[in-house]
C-alpha cells in the first residue's frame, strides 16, 4: 500500500533542515523553509523541518514548539544551539556546530525519512546532515540560499582580500564536494544554480523565494488612517528588510542629509537591526526626509508599499545576493526599483522595472532619486512593468514546482526502498 501511496507522488517522510529563519506566526515575511514545507504538506507529504531554538534575526531563544499553527501538516524540532552575537564571528562558527551535533542526535532516533533538503551554505552544520544521508542511502537535495565563501571574501579587511580565495579554499572545495555527492540542487536565483552547474552534472533547478502576491495586493487595498503617511507631493521610496552588515544602510542614511533641502524625496525605512538607531535619530532630525518605522507587520506593510512608487534594494558592496525576497515583495506591490546588486536582477533593469546605483555612494543614490522625481512619468513606467513581472514570482508557484522537482528526483528510490 504504501508503494502504491509513492507511486502517486504522495505520503513521503521528507525533512529539511535549516536552522535559520523565523516561523510565520513569529510575524516575519514568510521564509524559504516554511514556503516549501507548506507546498510539501499540501501535496500529502509529510515534512519536517528541523531548525534552531535560537532565532537568527533577533538573536535570542524561541519557545521549544513541534508545530505552527499556520503551518498544517508540518512537524518542527526545535534543536539547540549555542547563541551567538555577531553574524561574522566565532559564535557563530560555535552555534552552526551546536546545531549540526543536535542534528546528528536527533537523526539516530527518528524514522528514516524519503529525502532531506539541506540548506546551504551549511559550512558548520552540514556535515552530520550529509553523513546521515549518505550512511543510509536517503537522497540529499541541496537549496543554494546564499554563497557564504564568497560573503566571507567580501567581510575580510581590505588588505587580505587578494589572497582570499586561497584562504578560503577549503570551504569551495567542500561546497564542490556536497554538490557533487547530492541528489539534486537547487537555486533561490539563476546565478547561484549556475554555481552548481559548474561542478556537478546532477539535475538542478532554479525556485525563487517568491512572495504571496495576492496576499500583498490585498494588503494594499484598504489603508487605516493609522497606518497613513503624512500627505507628500514627491516621489516615496521604501526600504523594508533588516538593519544590519549585510545591507547598504550607511548610504542609506548619509543620502538623508543631502536629499533633505532638495524637498522631492521622502524615505520611509521599515525593520529592525542593529542600525535601527541610528535611523531613528536621523528621522528625528529630518521627519520630512526620513520616517522610520521599525519593525512591522506584513500587513502594515502592504499599506506602505500602497503608499510609496519606489523600492529600495540596499544591500552592501560585494554582495553576492542576487534576488532578495524584498525585490519580489516591490515587485508584487507594482513599485520599481533601485538596486546596488548585480547577478540576475540585472534582466528585471533591462526590462525597465528597476536602476542600478553603485553601492556605498550616497551621492549616487540621492542623484538617481532625485533625478526619477523629476520624472514621475518614468516611475509610472516602471511601476507598471514591476507589475507585470509580481506574478512570475509568487511562492504558491514556485514552491509547487519546487516539490514536484523534490518528488521526480526521490519518488522512484522510494518506492524502491519501500518495497524491500
Amino acid at each position: 500500500m504504501a508503494a502504491t501511496l509513492k507511486l502517486n507522488g504522495h505520503d513521503m517522510d521528507i525533512w529539511i533542515v535549516n536552522p535559520y529563519g523565523t516561523l510565520p506566526s513569529e510575524g516575519w515575511r514568510e521564509y524559504r523553509s516554511s514556503m516549501l514545507a507548506r507546498a510539501l504538506a499540501a501535496r500529502g507529504h509529510h515534512p519536517t523541518w528541523f531548525l534552531s531554538n535560537f532565532e537568527h534575526r533577533s538573536k535570542s531563544f524561541r519557545k521549544e514548539v513541534q508545530a505552527d499553527p499556520t503551518l498544517p501538516g508540518v512537524t518542527i524540532y526545535c534543536l539547540p544551539a549555542r547563541p551567538y552575537a555577531r553574524n561574522i564571528s566565532i559564535g557563530r562558527v560555535r552555534y552552526e556546530r551546536s546545531f549540526g551535533q543536535a542534528f546528528g542526535a536527533a537523526s539516530q532516533v527518528l524514522p528514516k525519512p524519503d529525502a532531506i533538503i539541506l540548506a546551504e551554505p551549511s559550512i558548520f552544520f552540514g556535515g552530520p546532515v550529509r553523513r546521515y544521508a549518505l550512511n543510509n542511502n536517503i537522497p540529499l537535495i541541496v537549496d543554494i540560499l546564499d554563497l557564504w565563501p564568497e560573503m566571507f571574501a567580501v567581510a575580510a579587511p581590505k588588505p587580505v582580500r587578494p589572497l582570499a580565495t586561497l584562504l578560503l579554499a577549503p570551504l569551495y572545495a567542500r561546497r564542490r564536494k556536497l554538490l557533487r555527492e547530492a541528489a539534486g540542487v537547487v537555486g533561490c536565483t539563476a546565478g547561484y544554480t549556475n554555481v552548481a552547474r559548474a561542478v556537478t552534472h546532477r539535475p538542478t533547478e532554479t525556485f525563487y523565494l517568491g512572495v504571496d502576491v495576492t496576499e500583498v495586493r490585498r494588503s494594499m487595498l484598504d489603508i487605516p488612517n493609522s497606518w497613513r503617511l503624512p500627505p507628500y507631493s514627491g516621489l516615496t521610496c521604501v526600504y523594508a528588510g533588516t538593519l544590519g552588515e549585510a545591507y547598504d544602510i550607511p548610504c542609506l542614511a548619509a543620502s538623508v542629509e543631502a536629499l533633505a533641502p532638495l524637498g522631492r524625496v521622502r524615505l520611509v525605512v521599515a525593520g529592525d537591526g542593529p542600525e535601527s538607531p541610528r535611523l531613528k535619530q536621523l528621522s528625528q532630525t529630518y521627519p520630512e526626509t526620513l520616517i522610520f518605522l521599525g519593525k512591522i507587520s506584513p500587513q502594515e506593510l502592504g499599506a506602505i508599499y500602497a503608499q510609496a512608487q519606489i523600492g529600495l534594494c540596499s544591500y552592501a558592496p560585494g554582495s553576492a545576493v542576487e534576488m532578495p525576497v524584498k525585490l519580489f515583495d516591490y515587485l508584487a506591490a507594482g513599485l520599481g526599483f533601485v538596486t546596488s546588486l548585480n547577478g540576475e536582477i540585472h534582466t528585471l533593469i533591462d526590462a525597465g522595472a528597476g536602476l542600478y546605483c553603485r553601492p556605498g555612494d550616497p551621492a549616487a543614490l540621492v542623484e538617481i532619486l532625485s533625478g526619477l522625481a523629476d520624472v514621475p512619468q518614468r516611475v509610472a513606467e516602471m511601476q507598471v512593468v514591476a507589475t507585470d513581472h509580481g506574478k512570475r514570482f509568487d511562492q504558491h508557484y514556485q514552491h509547487a514546482a519546487f516539490t514536484a522537482f523534490i518528488e521526480k528526483l526521490v519518488k522512484p528510490q522510494s518506492i524502491s526502498r519501500d518495497a524491500e
